[in-house]
């Protein structure tokens, strides 16, 4: 339905951090497959759009605490902005992909 990002495999054997996924495409793939098995396109833009909201409110309060606001699970590799910036993104992404298709439906 949606694609799915790809990310740059290592070398077999090899691992890194970078090596895996950034938290913005694990997140928007593991919210495509829910979006996959949601039955409606109303029901993905009505969950699109209270992610959407959730996810600006983050940011803000990511923003306004310099990031205290958010936990640290890796100290490696802790959250940024672009972390907040890539997923609001992917999200309107989405949405807008749906909103297209609901209007196109409308001037068939």
């Amino acid at each position: 339905m949606f694609p799915t990002r790809q990310t740059p495999t290592e070398p077999a054997g090899e691992f890194s951090v970078t090596s895996l996924p950034d938290r913005s495409t694990r997140f928007l793939n593991r919210l495509d497959a829910l979006l996959a098995a949601m039955r409606t396109d109303y029901e993905r833009q009505q969950f699109l759009e209270v992610q959407l909201t959730g996810w600006n409110y983050r940011y803000a309060r990511f923003v306004l605490t310099q990031g205290r606001s958010e936990p640290d699970y890796l100290a490696d590799d802790p959250p940024h902005c672009s972390d907040f910036l890539l997923t609001i993104t992917g999200l309107s992404s989405r949405l807008e992909q749906l909103r297209a298709r609901y209007w196109e439906r409308q001037g068939e």
